[in-house]
């Protein structure tokens, strides 16, 4: 049993050698395997922030169906119910007269239900990304016995993708080229 003694700065035996080449390359592997893990970690973190924006996004539709049931449900008049079903972006672009509003007479039906149009498609367009709103007749008897309220909204899309990935497109017979993107859709009786 004897000692080896090296001289030298740089000269190591053969084998001393060897264990240190496939040391550096085991380190090496090691080290791409770690870093395609985090990058996978990454995909999937970007994916959930993306799916849970989406999931807000749903949530605050049903919010904004069920917003617009509540006002129809409060105002059943005919007239009313007949401008309620010709809702849409376009039949609220401008304001409409609010000084009844807090007035000593209260709001016609009408009123009332041009108000709540406009209210309700400017809350749809704020909350939701390319928001907007319609309500149609659900069937063609008049006055409308059921309304068919339609939110719609353009879904982010996952890196990669050209179609989005948690809801399908919007399934509207009327709207689906509008929304171009997933909706809901809400049926009421005034």
């Amino acid at each position: 049993m004897g000692v080896q003694l090296v001289i030298g700065i740089g000269h190591a035996p053969e084998h001393f050698q060897h264990f240190a080449l496939f040391t550096l390359v085991e380190a090496l592997v090691a080290l791409v395997v770690i870093a395609v893990g985090l990058l996978g970690l990454l995909g999937l973190q970007s994916a959930a922030i993306i799916t849970t924006d989406n999931a807000g996004h749903v949530s605050l539709a049903r919010i904004a169906g069920s917003d617009m049931a509540d006002r129809i449900r409060a105002n059943p008049a005919p007239v009313a119910r007949s401008l309620y079903a010709a809702i849409s972006p376009a039949s609220a672009a401008s304001a409409p007269d609010t000084s009844c509003i807090g007035a000593a007479h209260p709001c016609t039906p009408g009123e009332m239900a041009r108000q709540d149009a406009h209210e309700w498609q400017t809350i749809v367009a704020r909350s939701l990304p390319q928001g907007q709103g319609f309500v149609d007749c659900a069937v063609n008897d008049q006055p409308c016995p059921l309304l068919e309220v339609t939110v719609g909204w353009r879904e982010r899309e996952q890196p990669g993708t050209t179609a989005p990935s948690g809801l399908v497109r919007c399934a509207s017979r009327t709207h689906a080229a509008a929304i171009d993107g997933p909706c809901i859709v809400t049926r009421v009786r005034p």
